[in-house]
């Protein structure tokens, strides 16, 4: 079977991948369910030129470290779905989507850095990562989806740049949307945020914002909220 049928879906069955796998120069994407349930997959190198992976495409799979080349724009809606090896991975900053169950039960991971290029965190992208413990989120981010954090009960700290952008995020319709709900604390450029002063500019505060911070013991809003 060559790379073309393999990266487009149709793997058969029979075939099993083991150790890591260098896929070719000339791949544009990696289609939806190509290597899901290659438990015996341990590593893949992604060339620069891909810019989209697919839905589920590793879902499943033996995955213990992946390195995303810069020219990747999209992460499929479980893309590395209960990939409970997988303990590091590289985002580039061209990504601005993270799918629907994208790290969904990566019971690996103990940290992540969210790209700045980011726009969405889709619905259930990081819930059940159980062993995450810090992540970093940019001010790019305007959304995070549904329950994006269910579960993720072991996050003690996230990391953000602008105390405006988080103020202006739409935590989608759940307290499980935010990072902080199982009582993270909350570091602005590296300092803990213990004095919380809404920006002038901000004329509401949505649902769940700081939801769960445990290291706010002051707030000071200003009369334009």
């Amino acid at each position: 079977m060559d790379y073309f049928q393999m990266l487009h879906g149709d793997v058969d069955e029979g075939i099993t991948l083991t150790g890591t796998l260098t896929l070719p120069n000339t791949l544009k994407a990696i289609g939806g369910m190509v290597f899901k349930k290659q438990t015996g997959l341990t590593g893949v190198v992604i060339p620069n030129g891909v810019v989209e992976i697919g839905n589920e495409a590793f879902a499943n799979s033996g995955l213990t470290s992946v390195s995303i080349p810069g020219s990747v724009k999209k992460i499929g809606n479980s893309a590395f779905y209960n990939c409970t090896s997988l303990t590091s991975i590289t985002i580039p900053d061209s990504v601005t989507s993270i799918g629907d169950y994208a790290f969904y039960a990566c019971t690996g991971l103990t940290s992540i850095v969210i790209p700045n290029g980011v726009t969405t965190i889709d619905r259930w992208a990081f819930s059940w990562c159980s062993a995450l413990q810090e992540i970093t989120i940019p001010s790019s981010v305007t959304e995070i989806g549904f329950s994006a954090y269910n579960r993720a009960s072991a996050i003690k700290r996230v990391n953000i740049t602008d105390i405006d952008a988080w103020c202006k995020i739409s935590f989608v319709n759940s307290s499980y949307s935010t990072p902080l709900y199982h009582g993270a604390r909350l570091y602005v450029n590296g300092e803990e945020l213990t004095v919380l002063n809404v920006p002038a500019d901000v004329k509401k505060v949505d649902d769940y914002t700081f939801y769960g911070c445990s290291s706010i013991t002051e707030v000071n809003i200003p009369n334009g909220v």
